[in-house]
């Protein structure tokens, strides 16, 4: 079986604008992106945490490279493309232990899923959100009106 170049995928995301690394999983690092200057809502897509599914994470490239400068000055944007990379690479809905990160986040064993789940938390931390709408799977989140101070972040520049 012919296995995929995650090295194309980040180069790519890495063309788009600074990444930084996130998580690790399976000897692959987990970048993230982070696009926009806006403040009416901040917006994180995941794709690829089965990766036997490469249309996710071609999804969120696709979506990062065109995203248009209206919406990033509207929004702010942190893209996590391809959370499984060992999946990805090698065509597997598992990770390099052989197991489903999508039915391990009820714990802390994996530890893809306890970096994830820790970043997650770092970012509710900063800020309390409300729901504000569905489309095809993505959820919209906005600083909620009780949060402290403005509930927007002093710079334009995102603070994940």
């Amino acid at each position: 079986m012919k296995k995929r170049d995650y090295a194309i995928l980040l180069h790519r995301l890495q063309a788009v604008g600074p990444t930084q690394i996130v998580a690790e999983c399976g000897g692959y690092p987990v970048y993230a992106l982070a696009l926009g200057s806006g403040t009416e809502a901040r917006i994180l897509l995941t794709a690829g945490l089965h990766g036997d599914e490469p249309a996710g994470p071609e999804a969120a490239l696709r979506f990062a490279e065109g995203l248009s400068p209206r919406l990033a000055q509207r929004c702010q944007f942190l893209i996590l493309p391809c959370l499984n990379p060992h999946g990805y690479v090698h065509n597997t809905r598992e990770n390099e232990s052989g197991l489903d990160c999508n039915r391990e986040f009820g714990g802390d064993a994996v530890p893809l899923v306890a970096q994830v789940k820790a970043l997650l938390s770092a970012l509710i931390a900063r800020w309390t959100f409300t729901r504000t709408g569905r489309h095809r799977g993505f959820t919209a989140m906005r600083p909620s009106a009780t949060s402290s101070g403005s509930g927007r972040p002093s710079s334009s520049k995102c603070a994940w």
